[in-house]
């Protein structure tokens, strides 16, 4: 339900949803090359992290469950978000140095998704999306552009 909490957060500011995504999504890949840049990697993990941090971080105490190892995990929303931030730093630090640790776990798409999701939030609780909302975020000129509205 990240997706639709995240467009419901994002209707409300009167902010369509695509720049998250396509923000997230270029902010993963991004960050995974600068890890990786040898690497290929392919998904949307990074979107969905991007998500999970943007709800952890406009709802800290909202609690969210997880499956680890066959062994079912209920934490606030914060200390899961920090969970989660520090194994994708040291997953992507671990790939960097070569150890096994890494695994085929795209940690640095995932970091990536994770620091786009808070940065996207503080913009958002700052009113930089906002008050200075540039010209291509703003819903009602890509409803004129596809001739949704004159």
């Amino acid at each position: 339900t990240f997706g639709l909490s995240t467009q419901k957060i994002l209707q409300r500011c009167n902010l369509p949803i695509w720049p998250f995504v396509v923000g997230a999504a270029i902010t993963g890949s991004l960050t995974f090359l600068l890890a990786n840049p040898q690497g290929s990697c392919i998904g949307l993990s990074g979107v969905t992290l991007a998500m999970l941090a943007f709800n952890a971080m406009n709802n800290p105490s909202k609690e969210l469950g997880f499956v680890i190892y066959f062994v079912p995990i209920r934490l606030a929303a914060q200390h899961a978000l920090t969970l989660i931030l520090c194994m994708s730093v040291l997953g992507t630090l671990g790939q960097k140095v070569g150890s096994a640790a890494g695994g085929n776990v795209a940690h640095a798409t995932h970091l990536g998704g994770l620091l786009f999701g808070i940065g996207y939030y503080e913009a958002l609780r700052r009113e930089w999306l906002t008050r200075y909302r540039p010209r291509c975020l703003r819903w009602v000129v890509w409803k004129r552009w596809l001739g949704l509205v004159r």
